[in-house]
């Protein structure tokens, strides 16, 4: 099960591959301006807050913010360009395409995050649930379940199974 975090990672990433340049040149042309401003942007945090000055409770949190920012663009940036000079991936533009082209989450999943949120309940949860065992094929890809876990039974039978325990 992925925690919030790897979703807003992943997130982060498709978004970022989605607005930076596909080739090596461009990866590194914008790494090249975003780096030096990012060390620029840490190293006045760190004179304000070494020199303090009543003006340092604004600027050290925002330049520190700004630049730590920035050097998580530019790693991320320059990220598909290492992975193709040690040859993971044939080059940028492939790593680049396969970020934007993986599937978003499945509907099961999807669910299961808004019941994790508390913005379903678990009555709606085992519904939705139904709802897509019910509306699709046998196949654990189509129907929603995690190739994984698709010789685990449902939540939905799981719950039904001990209430007939219970009452059996």
């Amino acid at each position: 099960m992925p925690s919030t975090t790897d979703t807003a990672l992943d997130g982060l990433r498709r978004s970022v591959e989605e607005y930076t340049p596909d080739g090596t040149i461009g990866r590194l042309a914008l790494a090249a301006v975003a780096a030096p401003v990012a060390g620029g942007s840490l190293f006045l945090a760190a004179g304000f807050l070494l020199a303090w000055v009543p003006i340092s409770l604004l600027i050290v949190p925002l330049a520190a913010a700004f630049g730590s920012g920035l050097a998580l663009l530019t790693l991320l940036t320059i990220w598909p360009v290492y992975l193709s000079a040690i040859g993971r991936v044939d080059s940028p533009a492939e790593y680049s395409r396969a970020v934007r082209s993986r599937p978003s989450d499945s509907r099961t999943e999807r669910v299961k995050r808004e019941y994790r949120e508390g913005s379903i309940s678990e009555a709606e949860l085992e519904s939705e649930l139904d709802a897509i065992l019910d509306t699709s094929s046998d196949d654990p890809q189509t129907r929603g379940v995690d190739a994984e876990h698709a010789d685990e039974p449902d939540r939905g039978s799981r719950t039904r199974t001990r209430e007939t325990e219970r009452n059996g």
